[in-house]
C-alpha cells in the first residue's frame, strides 16, 4: 500500500507503526553475545587491531530462502543479525534488493550471505540471475560464476542458494560453512548440510 522500496530510521519507524504494526524497545535487541564482541573490540588500541577484528570471518545469522510456488511466482527473503562494530547508520546488503535479494519470474531467484559491502559492490543476487538467464539457466554454475564473481571484483566471501524457474537449486559458498537446505516436491524429505 507504499509507493517506497526502502524505509529507514525514524521514518520506518513511523510507517510500521500507521501501519498498525507492534514495534519494540531497542533494549529487546541487544544480545549479550555481541556485547562481549563490543567489549573486546573496545579493548583494542589500534586501529589496525581494531579493522583486523572486524574483517574477521566470524559467523553470523543471516536467514535467506527463495520459493517457487505451483504457479510459477518465484519470492525471495532475508533476515540478517548484522555486522559487529559497524559504523552507525551501515544498511547491509540483506534488505537491498539486487544484492542481498532477487526474484524474475521469467529467469529465477537469489538471496545472499557474507561480507555486505562486497555484495552490493557487485550486486551479487541479481548477478547471479542474469549469470542464469546467460547459461540456460543452470542455477548450480550461476551460484559459482557469481562466486568467482564476487572473488575477482570485490576480494569477497559468503554464499549463495538460488533457485530457478524449472525448481532447480543453486548452491555455492567461499566460507569455512555454510548452513544450507532446500525441500522440493521431488523430495519426501528436506535436503540439509551444514
Amino acid at each position: 500500500e507504499s509507493d517506497n522500496v526502502m524505509l529507514v530510521g525514524k521514518g520506518a519507524v513511523r510507517f510500521a507503526k500507521e501501519c498498525g504494526m507492534k514495534t519494540c524497545s531497542q533494549d529487546e535487541l541487544i544480545v549479550e553475545r555481541e556485547i562481549q564482541r563490543w567489549r573486546e573490540w573496545q579493548a583494542m588500541s589500534t586501529g589496525q587491531e581494531r579493522e583486523a577484528f572486524r574483517k574477521r570471518k566470524i559467523p553470523n545469522d543471516t536467514v535467506g530462502a527463495v520459493a517457487l510456488d505451483r504457479n510459477g511466482a518465484i519470492a525471495a527473503g532475508s533476515s540478517t543479525g548484522g555486522t559487529p562494530n559497524k559504523s552507525p547508520g551501515r544498511v547491509g546488503d540483506s534488505p537491498i534488493i539486487g544484492a542481498g535479494i532477487y526474484a524474475d519470474n521469467a529467469i529465477g531467484g537469489a538471496t545472499t550471505t557474507g561480507w555486505g559491502e562486497a555484495m552490493m559492490k557487485v550486486v551479487m543476487a541479481k548477478s547471479v540471475i542474469d549469470i542464469m538467464e546467460r547459461n540456460g539457466n543452470d542455477a548450480s554454475r550461476a551460484t559459482f560464476d557469481g562466486l568467482k564473481l564476487l572473488e575477482r571484483k570485490a576480494q569477497g566471501y559468503g554464499g549463495i542458494v538460488a533457485l530457478n524457474m524449472d525448481g532447480d537449486v543453486g548452491i555455492a559458498y567461499n566460507t569455512p560453512r555454510m548452513a544450507r537446505g532446500y525441500m522440493t516436491s521431488d523430495l519426501r524429505d528436506p535436503w540439509v548440510a551444514v
